[in-house]
């Protein structure tokens, strides 16, 4: 049974095939563009192609609309917030806060006592 493809019945024949169907991932994939990226090539997480580092960025070619939807979905999952989902909830240094917050109100505490006695801070005036 024939299926209309050259050499479909060679397996030798279809290694070939699959070789000069094999893309090129020694140069940027970028048409106007012959740059080596075997040392420094970005992959883009949308197209899967492999571009020097002009090119890398999805707006430099051709994938500006995908990464724009693409950081919108994200952005939705995150339901707008500005905290990205796999964040811990609050700071890191929430165990200071405590501190802060009782040296805040000794301060608040120590400025109105000298204001409610009259003394003056700091220099007087002249």
């Amino acid at each position: 049974m024939s299926t209309g493809l050259p050499g479909a019945g060679n397996g030798d024949d279809l290694d070939v095939v699959l070789q000069e169907l094999q893309i090129d991932n020694s140069v940027c994939a970028d048409k106007s563009c012959k740059k080596n990226v075997i040392l420094l090539g970005q992959v883009c997480k949308l197209c899967k192609l492999k571009f020097c580092l002009t090119h890398g960025l999805p707006e430099a070619h051709g994938c500006g609309a995908d990464a724009k939807k693409a950081a919108r979905k994200e952005w939705l999952k995150t339901d707008g917030n500005t905290k990205p989902q796999g964040s811990a909830q609050g700071s890191s240094k929430d165990w200071h806060r405590p501190y802060l917050a009782k040296k805040l109100k000794d301060q608040v505490d120590q400025k109105s006592f000298g204001r409610r006695k009259g003394a003056p801070e700091g220099k007087p005036k002249k």
